[in-house]
């Protein structure tokens, strides 16, 4: 893969990126990594289709290991060459989550097999001043369109809001995929549909805000075997994506 030019004013040099050896344990302990989340509903089907079901799931977490691996490699090279803190503190978990964000975004943008349905949602939301805090901010997120059709994944951002540790002044970066599974009756296969969502969280004195983005987008299975990585080179990602991935149960459709 050739270099990447992105309206992001971020280039990444994939094949150079791939050189870059990682030490995964030392990379776990980052807390911020806990920030970058995949959540994924596995519907409720026959039988009859499960092994495409199965087929389409592992060519997702295929990719997911492919970004995740591109993506921290991209970190540690920029904190190699001191442009990122690689310390613990708050301030260096926050740039820290703040890059990798940029850099999935670029990944995604650049990524023939991500092909995005429209311009999605770019909002900035008011967290009014009352207590707790954490409540404030948990009905807040929940309530924001298009999350409020989504009740495994709002669940999730419960227990994620009601985690947050709000502090004067704090700021704390999110980005989620929310994978989803649809059956096409007319080409009789599954297609994986992604939701990317983005938001920030300040809190201050006077309440808050939520800085909010999503953007959806359809997976060609396709597209992906054309160019997939050797799964050697992004052991990494699997690795890793193993403490932020959450996998759930679909409600059924009637439900």
């Amino acid at each position: 893969m050739a270099e990447l030019t992105t309206p992001f004013n971020l280039n990444l040099n994939l094949t150079e990126l791939e050189r870059i050896t990682i030490d995964t344990e030392a990379i776990a302990t980052d807390t911020d990594l806990s920030n970058i989340f995949y959540f994924a509903e596995i519907p409720q089907i026959p039988q009859a289709r499960e092994s495409n079901l199965q087929s389409l799931i592992s060519t997702i977490e295929d990719c997911k290991a492919w970004e995740t691996t591109r993506c921290e490699q991209s970190v540690q090279s920029q904190i190699a060459k001191g442009n990122l803190p690689g310390d613990s503190s708050v301030a260096a978990c926050r740039k820290r989550t703040a890059y990798r964000s940029k850099v999935l975004n670029v990944l995604r943008a650049t990524s023939p097999w991500i092909v995005n349905i429209d311009t999605g949602v770019t909002a900035k939301f008011k967290v009014p001043a009352t207590k707790p805090l954490n409540l404030a901010v948990v009905n807040t997120l929940i309530n924001i369109e298009p999350l409020t059709a989504n009740l495994p994944y709002r669940n999730f951002l419960k227990a994620v809001a009601a985690a947050f540790n709000p502090k004067v002044e704090m700021v704390q970066p999110y980005y989620h995929t929310v994978i989803g599974y649809q059956y096409d009756n007319v080409i009789e296969e599954f297609q994986a549909v992604l939701l990317t969502v983005t938001f920030e969280i300040e809190i201050g004195l006077t309440g808050g805000t939520i800085e909010f983005t999503s953007t959806p987008a359809t997976f060609s299975v396709d597209l992906w075997d054309g160019s997939k990585p050797d799964p050697a080179t992004t052991e990494t990602g699997r690795v890793l994506n193993l403490q932020k991935s959450l996998t759930v149960l679909a409600p059924p459709a009637n439900e």
